[in-house]
């Protein structure tokens, strides 16, 4: 009778879990503005003991399931980041998920201006995909695997001059489509630091990098001397002879930044201009002029 009455009180403890989870979310979402300008829809749960990895992780496998195209993780010791795009909308509708130390997660996205969706719809999908998060152990295996599933950890080799050539091409063509279009402003107010950028930053944001070249410049920050900043020399060869700009000319080109992880101070205090060095991070922003990584440490 004891174990009986135990199983009994855990049923009804994870109904009870469920239906909170259920009631916070739908009773909390959110449709903000007018449908002429483009709404704002908001979904938010909190789950006591939820990690901010794990939580992105389980969002992202419950996105792949429900066919969105699914970016990297951007994870801080606080917070992480996430971009969810279904392209099966018309534009296609870019889904922010935010995860915080806490359990806090939310789900945001804007709609084009005219564009509409059923609110039943929207709040059955978006709190679909929160009322699944799940704490502890079970959550974390399921984060894992659909990470491990995405490739999502894998670190991509790279010249600095390869990838600012890549991504200053990618974005004058961005900045092309968006004075053709008319389009200004970010799909939210505080969603994306470069208005209209957003396929670079959900193909970009998250992704680790490993990036081989010689630097351009080493900056230490004067109010906290931990953060050392290194600039890559990202000059072309141009020409018959391929021969390579000058070192004036570098600021003229798509700028590759990397902040050096706390742990590489012996490092900094080694680099020079024009050496050559190969740092390994995580890329934090990407935009019109420059991408940064954070937490950068020797890679060779």
């Amino acid at each position: 009778m004891p174990n009986y009455r135990i199983r009994l009180l855990a049923i009804a403890l994870l109904a009870s879990t469920s239906a909170a989870h259920a009631a916070s979310c739908d009773a909390g979402f959110q449709i903000v503005g007018d449908a002429r300008n483009g709404q704002v829809y908001i979904a938010q749960v909190t789950v006591p003991g939820l990690a901010v990895d794990s939580a992105l992780g389980q969002v992202r496998a419950g996105a792949v399931r429900e066919k969105f195209v699914v970016g990297n993780d951007l994870i801080t010791p606080k917070k992480g980041t996430l971009y969810l795009v279904a392209n099966s909308a018309n534009p296609p509708l870019v889904v922010l998920t935010t995860a915080e130390a806490g359990g806090q997660v939310s789900l945001r996205t804007r709609l084009a201006p005219g564009q509409t969706m059923t609110p039943e719809n929207a709040r059955t999908a978006m709190c679909g995909l929160l009322n699944s998060l799940k704490p502890g152990k079970e959550g974390a295996a399921i984060a894992a695997a659909a990470r491990s599933a995405s490739g999502t950890d894998k670190v991509i080799d790279i010249d600095a001059v390869s990838l600012s050539v890549a991504l200053e091409k990618e974005s004058e063509a961005t900045q092309r489509s968006l004075n053709a279009s008319g389009l200004k402003g970010a799909f939210t107010g505080k969603m994306a630091p470069h208005a209209g950028y957003q396929p670079m930053q959900i193909r970009f944001l998250g992704q680790r990098l490993r990036i081989d070249g010689q630097v351009y410049t080493v900056t230490v920050d004067p109010l906290d001397r931990k953060t050392v900043e290194v600039a890559y020399l990202v000059t072309r060869k141009k020409g018959v002879l391929r021969l390579r700009e000058g070192r004036d000319s570098n600021r003229a080109n798509y700028a590759v930044e990397c902040t050096l992880a706390d742990d590489q101070s012996a490092l900094a205090g080694t680099l020079r201009p024009n050496d050559w060095v190969t740092l390994a991070g995580t890329v934090d922003d990407v935009g019109p002029s420059r991408v940064h990584l954070r937490d950068c440490r020797q890679a060779n």
